[in-house]
């Protein structure tokens, strides 16, 4: 059996996952993502996790900038 070799990048976030963020990755982002904790996230887009971390592991000011930028 052949495993893939699938790039996950791990994003520590400051605040845990609330509901609307699970409504906003859903409609949001395009590229698959894992959600380990409530406070630990998987995504497979660099940009993504940059973009995370740029953001201090705030997913909710993230996901918010880019519903206000779509």
């Amino acid at each position: 059996m052949k495993q893939s070799n699938f790039k996950f990048i791990d994003v520590e976030l400051s605040v845990g996952i609330k509901g609307k963020h699970l409504l906003q990755l859903e409609r949001l982002l395009d590229h698959p993502y894992f959600i380990r904790t409530y406070k630990n996230i998987m995504v497979m887009d660099e940009t993504t996790a940059i973009m995370l971390q740029l953001h201090a592991g705030d997913l909710g000011t993230y996901l918010d900038n880019l519903e206000n930028n779509q």
